[in-house]
């Protein structure tokens, strides 16, 4: 049970982290702003590191757990989300979150079976179920919320659809790594050897496009934003999921913290004004009857 409700807090907290974020997003980029969130966030994570007396811990660290860490950063943290950036772009965000939200849960399910030897029983089968239809049904908007993509051009809405149900897959990926990095390694050192890697990787990317890699253009109410935002979605809600990975296995994690949409949406109505419609009253109910089988 405190591994489910671990993963609901991770998921509550990116959806806080979300509305902080979301004027940065628009005026700034997410690669940029995605690499100074992970930089900011490996501050108090090394002050932790040291304060919990885990650094010993980075000398237990192979060379071959090294490598499986830092192609999970990289595969999970800068590719996907790197490939989601760009589905957003191809195909909109009323096409690429469905996807992506839907099938990250799919892949982590199929490959914690597959190799970590989770059970699925046919009541977490119906409550997952029943929480990524309902996160279908949040995550996707009404079609006058944005702009539809160029007429003409169904192939790019294809192509984009599916990066973001590639970004689910690499993201599945990365949570199995954890999974069994976490039956090693404390989830603070596992946090400080991915974040700074991951941070030096997108500000490089965000450089190489154009986008600056220097904090000035985010004026002072953004970098108090982006800090704000590191401490809350990054090192709290980052060190939740890998508690409840860790305790509540990778499958039923996968699932539970894919409901960020379904705080999130409240959380704009209530801080932005975003008006709620009836197929997320829906979508709600359908998220917390699964969400019930789930912990029960």
């Amino acid at each position: 049970m405190l591994g489910e409700a671990s993963a609901l807090g991770a998921s509550f907290s990116w959806a806080l982290t979300s509305i902080l974020l979301r004027t940065q997003v628009t005026k700034l980029g997410a690669i940029g702003l995605t690499g100074w969130l992970f930089a900011f966030a490996s501050v108090p994570f090394l002050v932790l590191l040291f304060a919990t007396s885990k650094a010993r811990e980075l000398w237990q660290i192979t060379l071959l757990w090294l490598l499986l860490l830092l192609a999970a950063a990289i595969v999970g943290r800068v590719l996907g989300d790197l490939l989601w950036v760009k589905s957003l772009q191809a195909a909109g965000v009323s096409r690429s979150l469905p996807a992506s939200v839907s099938s990250y849960p799919l892949f982590t399910i199929f490959l914690a079976v597959l190799f970590l030897d989770e059970a699925m029983s046919y009541v977490m089968a119906i409550g997952g179920i029943l929480v990524m239809v309902g996160i279908y049904l949040v995550a996707h908007p009404p079609r006058h919320a944005e702009a539809e993509p160029p007429q003409g051009k169904p192939a790019l809405v294809k192509v984009g659809v599916s990066l973001a149900v590639l970004a689910g897959l690499l993201w599945a990926v990365e949570t199995i790594i954890l999974k069994r990095g976490l039956e090693r390694f404390h989830p603070i050192t596992i946090s400080i050897v991915e974040l700074p890697i991951a941070a030096a990787a997108l500000l490089l990317i965000a450089g190489m496009r154009g986008g600056g890699m220097s904090l000035r253009k985010y004026g002072g109410k953004g970098i108090a934003a982006i800090a704000a935002a590191a401490a809350l979605g990054v090192v709290m809600g980052g060190l939740l999921f890998l508690f409840a990975v860790s305790r509540a296995g990778a499958a039923k994690t996968a699932i539970l913290a894919s409901t960020s949409p379904l705080f999130g949406l409240p959380l704009a109505f209530l801080i932005l004004r975003e008006p709620l419609t009836r197929k997320v009253a829906v979508g709600t109910a359908s998220c917390l009857l699964g969400i019930f089988l789930l912990m029960a």
